[in-house]
């Protein structure tokens, strides 16, 4: 039985109704050629070409990454919970230049939905709980399309929010029962 990941667990919740498709589809694309683009600097990869209309959002996320990075210790990795039943696969966790332990979900996107919230508190639980990682923060950084510093947004509540993530599993899983 394949796992359910967290981003399809959270989909029901992502409203999207108002954007038309080609918009959707547009952003999408960049969505992805963002994070390839981040996943490469992470991990050391030099990348010589890139698309014009991604970047702004590469140097934004340059500008943290090199400001507040010491060390890589997970990119785009999967990570499983066996007793739950759910995967994930967060963008990044780094050791801060202060030693702190961070889980960085990156977003070419202004909008903070609620579900940001759990989507990070879901990845902390699976680097946590079953893999041994303590995170001191997590939370979404929102990459800026002009280049600029991108802004960090760190969660709270992430006890109530696991459980409320634990909770929209649960329905998920009841729903797509055989």
């Amino acid at each position: 039985m394949k796992l359910p990941s967290v981003t399809t667990v959270l989909s029901p919740f992502a409203d999207f109704s108002r954007v038309p498709p080609d918009v959707l589809e547009a952003a999408c694309e960049r969505g992805t050629a963002v994070h390839t683009f981040c996943a490469g600097h992470a991990l050391g990869i030099w990348s010589m070409m890139m698309h014009p209309d991604i970047a702004g959002y590469c140097d934004s996320f340059r500008l943290w990454f090199d400001a507040v990075v010491s060390e890589v210790i997970s990119v785009e990795e999967e990570f499983i919970d066996d007793d739950f039943g759910f995967c994930g696969h967060p963008d990044l966790v780094v050791k801060s230049k202060q030693g702190e332990i961070l889980l960085v979900d990156l977003k070419s996107t202004l909008m903070h939905p609620r579900t940001f919230e759990l989507q990070c508190a879901a990845y902390t639980h699976l680097i946590e709980k079953k893999h041994g990682i303590k995170i001191d923060r997590a939370g979404t950084l929102h990459l800026s399309k002009e280049g600029k510093t991108p802004r960090m947004r760190w969660t709270e509540n992430n006890r109530e929010a696991i459980t409320i993530f634990l909770q929209l599993l649960s329905v998920h899983v009841w729903l797509n029962k055989n």
